[in-house]
């Protein structure tokens, strides 16, 4: 995960492969306890070609917070890959 910082509102990077039945639970701490004084200004969640339904998942979040942005790219990138 990368975190990049302007003022007090940060952006944060994460990548995943098939995690569909887990993004949520690992999204969500990300959302609800930003740093102390800072605001969640963009979380993008890359999926890194997952096999499951990680995407479909990520959109419904997406949904419901309009800071989560999926980027979905056709190959593993992921730390094993």
């Amino acid at each position: 995960m990368k975190n990049c910082t302007t003022s007090n509102k940060i952006k944060s990077e994460m990548q995943y492969y098939s995690e569909e039945e887990n993004i949520g639970h690992l999204i969500a701490p990300v959302l609800r306890e930003p740093l102390k004084g800072m605001i969640i200004e963009k979380v993008v969640v890359n999926t890194s070609g997952s096999t499951d339904n990680s995407e479909k998942r990520i959109l419904e979040i997406s949904a419901l917070n309009p800071e989560v942005h999926l980027t979905a790219k056709g190959r593993e990138e992921g730390i094993c890959a």
